[in-house]
C-alpha cells in the first residue's frame, strides 16, 4: 500500500509537471481541478477525454484529461506544438 505522503508527493510532483509544460506564454494560465473518485461529470459541450497511463511493476499511474473541442483550445495547441498548420485533427489534438 502506498501511503498518504507518497501519494502527496506524487500528487505534487504532477501538478508540478502539468503546469510547467501546459502554458504556451506569460498570458496563458493552468487550471487543474481533483474531483472525488465518486463524482460523475456531465457535460453539454464538445469535450474530449484524453487518457495517459504510466505503469512499471511497481507503480502505476492514471491520469485523465478533459479539455474542449473548441478553436481556442485549439489554437492554445497549435501554439504548445509549435505545428506549422493552424487547424490540429483529432488525432493530432489527442497527441498534443
Amino acid at each position: 500500500m502506498i501511503s498518504q505522503s507518497a501519494k502527496t508527493g506524487i500528487e505534487w510532483l504532477f501538478e508540478k509537471a502539468v503546469r510547467a509544460n501546459s502554458v504556451s506564454g506569460d498570458e496563458d494560465t493552468c487550471v487543474l481541478s481533483k474531483l472525488p473518485a465518486d463524482k460523475e461529470v456531465l457535460s453539454t459541450t464538445n469535450q474530449q477525454l484524453v487518457v495517459l497511463t504510466i505503469s512499471t511493476y511497481l507503480f502505476r499511474i492514471v491520469a485523465l484529461f478533459q479539455f474542449n473541442d473548441d478553436a481556442p483550445t485549439n489554437e492554445h495547441m497549435v501554439r504548445m506544438t509549435r505545428s506549422q498548420t493552424p487547424d490540429l485533427d483529432v488525432q493530432a489534438l489527442s497527441d498534443a
